[in-house]
């Protein structure tokens, strides 16, 4: 793990980057960094590789994570309200009871990311790739899931209430206990997908003539 010099909680100096808020640092190398519990409000990290890197319980509202490579890092508990991780790359990433209220991620690939009791409610998520995902617990109230990619998710007990899905791709995704009330389900996949009769449906949706299976 890289060397730690100087470290409070709105000033981080880590791979010879000093980390600040409203910082430029567009394409830095910082990975496996630890930006633990770090106020890098307003900062510019786009492009940035922060690769298996530890940012838990940071403040990161309005970052510009744009293009970073975020694979495997450590997000528990981490504010990014209203950040731009558009492009981004958080495969397998942690986020555990993160906040991403009003954040936008379009585009950004999350496949096998945990994602259990993130709060991603309005946030912009169209595109965006959550293959294999957990969403235990989640909240997605009101947010933009446009033909974004939520194949064998796990669901279970997810609020998607009011969320737009759209051409969304919830193919075996288990959706046991999750709340869809109010969600936008036109054209969206959910072949094979798999519920239970404490997942809240949409109005006049049929989720068996969708191809739902029920067990």
């Amino acid at each position: 793990m890289p060397k730690l010099w100087q470290r409070a909680l709105s000033r981080v100096e880590v791979n010879g980057y000093r980390i600040r808020p409203e910082e430029y640092l567009r394409g830095a190398d910082l990975y496996w960094s630890n930006l633990d519990g770090a106020t890098l409000i307003g900062a510019t990290l786009n492009g940035a590789n922060l690769y298996g890197a530890n940012i838990n319980g940071a403040s990161l509202g309005g970052v510009d994570f744009g293009g970073a490579t975020l694979v495997g890092a450590n997000m528990r508990e981490s504010s990014l309200a209203g950040a731009d991780l558009t492009g981004s790359t958080m495969c397998g990433a942690h986020l555990t009871d993160a906040s991403f209220v009003d954040a936008d991620l379009g585009g950004t690939t999350l496949v096998g990311a945990d994602l259990t009791n993130a709060n991603f409610t309005r946030a912009r998520l169209d595109g965006t790739t959550l293959a294999g995902a957990v969403l235990t617990g989640a909240l997605f109230k009101e947010a933009n899931l446009y033909a974004a990619s939520l194949v064998a998710v796990n669901a279970t007990d997810t609020s998607f209430i009011g969320a737009h899905m759209s051409a969304a791709n919830l193919a075996t995704a288990n959706l046991r206990g999750a709340n869809l009330y109010q969600a936008n389900l036109e054209i969206a996949n959910l072949q094979g997908a798999f519920a239970d009769n404490e997942t809240v449906w949409p109005d006049e949706f049929d989720p068996e003539a969708a191809g739902v299976i029920f067990n």
